[in-house]
Formats: structure tokens, C-alpha cells, sequence
């Protein structure tokens, strides 16, 4: 079994706060790196697969010297590409990994657990939303997430014999949910 220790992830918090919406630049660096772990993990490792996904963490990961993949940068950063002479556009896995990470800083953001338990912090200039706006806005930016993830796996798919390791280690969602209803 091999260890694997990585510098960077595959979106840093600079990236984030310069792409999805207005995000401060108080917020804690290690606090925003645990978001971008949590929508690594939870929200792009299943889609695409293990393989891949720890293929694209070593890329994100490999020195100045090594060769660059064409395909894995159109990938993390998009492109626009024709398939069988349909032009397409897409804004890449980076953009949909920063709006995971900032759906989880809106939902869990201002929240710290101290001694006291969990607390939301707040000083006499600010103001909380109430819990319907920041759900909205966690449900908007997940959708807006899952729409670009979405092109991004239409991109990998359009291109397989680029990507091998893509269905490797994959989740596979069934879709089908089961309910008991009634006695």
C-alpha cells in the first residue's frame, strides 16, 4: 500500500475567491482547504473515479519539469472543442470544484466549534442571513456546481481514449431510491 501526500489540491482558496461569487478573503486558508478536501472527496472522487482522480492530484502535484497533458489542463481549466462537428464550451472541473467548495463555505462557513460547542460568529457589523437565503444560496450554487460537472464528464466522455483511468474505481448510482410507504 502506498502513502500518497500532496501540496496542492486540485483548486486552492485563491482560486475560489477569484472565480465563484463574492467570497471574503478573511476566511481562514485551512478552513477553505478542508471545504475543497470535503468537495474533492464527496462530490468529484465518485463521479469520475478514483483512478482518475488521484491521476489528476499527481498532475496538479508534479514538478515544473514534467511534461504538461494538454487533455487534463482542458479538463481542470475547460475548453471549448468539436465532437462529430458539434462545437461545445465548458468551464471546467476547477470551476465546478469552487463552487462545491463555496456551497459548503456558505452552508458551514461562519460556524466554529469552540469549548462552548458549536457557535456562529458575529460582531456588531454584521448581520445573518436568515436559514431560507443560505439554503438558497447552497442549493444555487450546487446546481450551478452539478451543471458544470456534468460538461465536464460529457468532455471526458467525448474524448475516452484520453482518459483510461476515467472509468476506473468509479461510483456507480443506480438512481433508484426505495421508500416504504404506509404499514
Amino acid at each position: 500500500m502506498q502513502s500518497i501526500s500532496y501540496n496542492r489540491q486540485l483548486t486552492m482558496p485563491n482560486d475560489i475567491q477569484s472565480t465563484v461569487r463574492s467570497v471574503s478573503t478573511n476566511i481562514d486558508d485551512t478552513k477553505m482547504l478542508s471545504f475543497i478536501t470535503e468537495a474533492q472527496l464527496q462530490d468529484i472522487k465518485p463521479v469520475i473515479g478514483d483512478s482518475l482522480y488521484i491521476d489528476l492530484l499527481k498532475y496538479a502535484n508534479r514538478s515544473e519539469t514534467d511534461p504538461v497533458n494538454e487533455v487534463y489542463d482542458a479538463l481542470m481549466d475547460g475548453a471549448i472543442y468539436q465532437y462529430n462537428d458539434v462545437d461545445y464550451m465548458f468551464a471546467g472541473l476547477r470551476f465546478a470544484l469552487n463552487y462545491y467548495a463555496y456551497a459548503r463555505i456558505v452552508k458551514f462557513g461562519d460556524g466554529n466549534v469552540t469549548r462552548f460547542g458549536f457557535v456562529n460568529k458575529q460582531d456588531q457589523y454584521s448581520s445573518r442571513p436568515d436559514i431560507a437565503e443560505k439554503q438558497m444560496e447552497y442549493k444555487d450554487a450546487t446546481k450551478t456546481a452539478d451543471t458544470v460537472m456534468q460538461d465536464c464528464i460529457r468532455f471526458i466522455e467525448h474524448n475516452i481514449e484520453s482518459f483510461p483511468k476515467y472509468a476506473a474505481g468509479k461510483v456507480i448510482k443506480t438512481g433508484i431510491t426505495i421508500q416504504c410507504v404506509g404499514d
